[in-house]
């Protein structure tokens, strides 16, 4: 099997085991990596909260790079609230370079419905980061401590995370990035445990040509 199908294989059986109920909204699901300008790329992430009673969630992402310390995110979610949608920009001013780590950040803008009530958030999130070789591939751990002011239909609150993770690139699907994350409620929030895979979609349609 070819290494393109191989990870085409991957990624669509993770599509197709990670369909369920859910809403992802407040997690961090990825590095200080930038998505290079010109590329695209397209995720999912399932979620299990650990917290406030528990639940399976779900998000998909596209990605793409703006330059070469900034990048952009929209994303949707569905099952336990009706809908979830959003969009964020990350910064990453300072690179990884040597021994010293990537320091950057995201602002997401986030709605959502839930039970017929309308919500609305605004996520700052700021991110440590550093990529390390290996000879099983590249790791790039990462940590926020997430700050999210929520607007709702009767009230609205300020809510804190600590959020930790790490992005894994084997060397033989370098177009395919794999990630999981642990997220802890500090204020107002919810613990949780998630994991992604995001693919390389230019890459995908370069190679298939």
């Amino acid at each position: 099997m070819s290494k393109m199908s191989f990870s085409t294989l991957l990624f669509f059986s993770a599509v197709l085991f990670f369909q369920s109920s859910s809403w992802a909204l407040f997690t961090i699901q990825e590095s200080t990596d930038i998505t290079p300008v010109g590329h695209y790329k397209l995720g999912l992430e399932p979620q299990v909260k650990t917290s406030d009673g528990g639940g399976t969630n779900f998000t998909a992402f596209f990605d793409t790079g703006i330059s070469d310390e900034t990048s952009a995110r929209v994303l949707v979610g569905t099952g336990d609230t009706d809908f979830a949608a959003g969009a964020s920009f990350k910064w990453v001013p300072i690179p990884d370079y040597k021994k010293q780590p990537a320091i950057g950040g995201k602002v997401s803008l986030l709605t959502w419905h839930d039970s017929g009530d309308s919500f609305s958030a605004l996520r700052l999130e700021p991110i440590v980061g550093k990529k390390f070789e290996t000879d099983i591939g590249s790791f790039s751990p990462y940590a926020s401590v997430p700050v999210m002011f929520i607007d709702g239909k009767t009230d609205s609150k300020t809510g804190f995370q600590l959020a930790g993770g790490t992005e894994y690139i084997h060397h033989e699907l370098e177009n395919m990035t794999f990630g999981g994350e642990i997220g802890f409620n500090a204020k107002s929030s919810f613990s949780y445990i998630s994991a992604f895979v995001t693919i390389n979609v230019d890459d995908l349609y370069n190679k298939g040509k």
